[in-house]
């Protein structure tokens, strides 16, 4: 599925879903996954013709060489930018949980890091959620 099709819709004339917003956050995390980092944030992997050398000097195989990461399209980085700007309207308890909800984080592993029961970490997102739908509303944005 091409990205365009994954993110149209228009907010004025529809009400947007959990699904929906789910999905769209997840694809904007997926997107800021794939782009390089800073050396400060993680170092970038070098790449070159040359065969890759394990600690023996020898050549590793090549089978065992690390894909390389596709690169994300300018839409796909536009859309992630507009759904980083929207996350920032969320309160800081909100916005951690649905960033880490939409980068994967299982609920059993939020547990352990808050300290909170999935019920409590479920509802917390389910607010944010409509924090973000009613932003989204109110401002009347053409763009999923």
């Amino acid at each position: 599925m091409r990205c365009e099709n994954r993110f149209k819709g228009n907010a004025k004339s529809e009400e947007i879903s959990d699904e929906r917003l789910r999905e769209s956050l997840r694809l904007a995390m997926e997107t800021l996954k794939l782009l390089p980092m800073k050396m400060g944030d993680k170092p970038i992997p070098v790449t070159s013709s040359w065969g890759e050398f394990n600690q023996h000097n020898r050549m590793s195989d090549l089978k065992l060489r690390k894909p390389l990461k596709r690169k994300p399209n300018p839409k796909e980085i536009s859309v992630m930018n507009f759904w980083l700007d929207q996350l920032q309207g969320l309160p800081p308890q909100n916005r951690r949980i649905v960033m880490a909800r939409a980068c994967g984080y299982p609920w059993r592993r939020l547990e352990e890091i808050d300290g909170r029961s999935h019920t409590t970490l479920r509802k917390i997102e389910l607010a944010g959620l409509s924090i973000l739908r009613a932003n989204m509303n109110k401002s009347k944005v053409d763009r999923i």
